[in-house]
């Protein structure tokens, strides 16, 4: 299984990802996505290049999803 993640964006950023892709998962003002590929940068040490799958509503009801909705809705969120 890949890891899911959450990736906290400002309202006008999430705003035009909305645009490309309407159907995006959208939570609590960032977007939900499935790491697909990791890639070590070979000329700078400890850096690395990730591809990310952003998931869809029709993700939403997958038990991985559910499962991260809800650790996101328990941590508080900084300001």
């Amino acid at each position: 299984m890949s890891n899911i993640l959450w990736i906290d964006l400002d309202i006008r950023a999430l705003n035009i990802c909305q645009e490309i892709e309407n159907s995006a998962l959208v939570f609590n003002n960032g977007l939900l996505g499935r790491v697909v590929r990791v890639e070590e940068n070979r000329q700078n040490s400890g850096v690395y290049g990730v591809g990310v799958c952003f998931l869809t509503q029709s993700d939403k009801n997958s038990r991985d999803i559910q499962d991260l909705f809800s650790k996101l809705s328990r941590k508080p969120r900084k300001s």
